[in-house]
Order: C-alpha cells, then structure tokens, then sequence
C-alpha cells in the first residue's frame, strides 16, 4: 500500500508540473502573437522553439518548412536574431540559429 501511495503521489505531482508547463507555453505563444511585428512563419518557429529549446534552425529548414526561397528565410530569422529571440552560430561554411537563453522572459519584456 505504501508504494502505491508513493507512486499516486508521483503521478499527481507529474500531472501539476504538465499542467503549469502547458500554461506556460500557452502564455507565451499568446505574447507572441501579441508582438504584431512578426510574420506566421515568425510566429511558427518561435512558439516551436519554445517548446523545443535545444532545437537547431538553418536557412534550409527554414525554407524548406514554409516553402519560402533562402533570402526570405534568412530575412526571417535574421529579424528573430536583432529582435534578440535566437542566436546565430557559426557551424562549418553556414549559420545555425538556436532559440535565445531564457526566450520566455524576452518575450514578456519586449
């Protein structure tokens, strides 16, 4: 009986911390929605890499994800990287960009 308390216990506990995450994320992709100066396919990567904060982005997955030509997908995330959203890194000839450290308080404070 012990265990099984210990283990309702757990999945109660697991349950709470889905709940307030799933707030979380839901908070957060209304504040980009609000931002208004960020096109869909903005919006699409941002709530994606909130959701996903170890995710890599490139020019071509960019495109490839919103069937854009390269020079619109790099204006996209080149916008993401002045407005302090992702960070661009060096990775062999090209670019990759990752979702900012702490990408949620950005969002609320811009």
């Amino acid at each position: 009986m012990y265990q099984l308390r210990v283990i309702i216990s757990a999945i109660n506990e697991l349950e709470g911390c889905l709940q307030r995450k799933m707030a979380e994320v839901k908070r957060t992709e209304k504040l980009i929605k609000q931002l208004g100066t960020l096109n869909y396919r903005q919006t699409a990567l941002l709530s994606h890499a909130f959701r996903y904060p170890d995710h890599p982005y490139t020019v071509k997955s960019h495109s490839l994800s919103h069937s854009v030509v390269s020079q619109t997908a790099r204006t996209d995330l080149t916008g993401l990287v002045e407005c302090g959203l992702l960070e661009k890194r060096k990775a062999g000839k090209g670019f990759v960009y990752y979702p900012a450290e702490n990408i949620s308080d950005k969002l609320k404070s811009g």
